[in-house]
This record gives structure tokens, sequence and C-alpha cells, in this order.
């Protein structure tokens, strides 16, 4: 599963109570293990291609959310947004909007 069933489906503060960390962990170290493999052998296509396959994993996202909103220990200070994600419901939400915003996001020029 590669993110929420649909764009219909609920991934609430309870869904993010339950989520195995564990299964999602080893997907995201399994796909690290690959890109490291296939950049000591050279192959710079399959390279690309695990890194756009790791951009659009939902355990990664939900991996990333957490390291910045759970673990890090800034996690308390809001960020360039303004937000700080302190409940399950907000981290669920940023989860959500980060993954559905994943491939339509563009930087900020630089001033």
């Amino acid at each position: 599963m590669n993110g929420p069933a649909g764009p219909d489906s609920v991934f609430d503060g309870d869904a993010w109570d339950q989520v195995n960390w564990r299964e999602h962990e080893e997907r995201v170290r399994r796909l690290r293990r690959r890109i490291f493999k296939a950049v000591k052998g050279g192959d710079l296509a399959t390279v690309r291609n695990l890194q756009k396959l790791v951009l659009r994993s939902w355990s990664n996202t939900l991996i990333s959310v957490r390291q910045v909103t759970q673990r890090n220990t800034g996690r308390r200070t809001a960020g360039v947004d303004g937000q700080v994600a302190l409940t399950s419901q907000a981290r669920a939400e940023v989860a959500m909007r980060v993954h559905a915003t994943r491939s339509s996001w563009r930087p900020m020029a630089v001033r």
C-alpha cells in the first residue's frame, strides 16, 4: 500500500497511533539499502528510479513526519510555515498533506 487506500480514506489520529512503525522503518531501510548497492555498482539509472520510489513512498512520508514531529528535540518549535504538530491528529494531517503534495511542491524563489 502506497498511501491511504484512496481519496476518501481517513487517516486520522487513531490511525497514527495504530501505525506499525517497525514495518514502515524496515521498508525504508530496504529501499535505502537497494540505493546504496546500486550506487556502489555504478547503476545510475536504477539509483534514480529507486530515489523516485523513495520520494513517492507512503512509508517514507510517515517516517519523515514522525522524525520531525515526534523524535526531534525541536518538535515544539514552529517550522517555516508557523505550524506545530503535537497531537496524533495533527501529525496525521501533516502526513496526509505532505504525501498529497509531494509531486506538486515547488520551492520558493531565492530572495
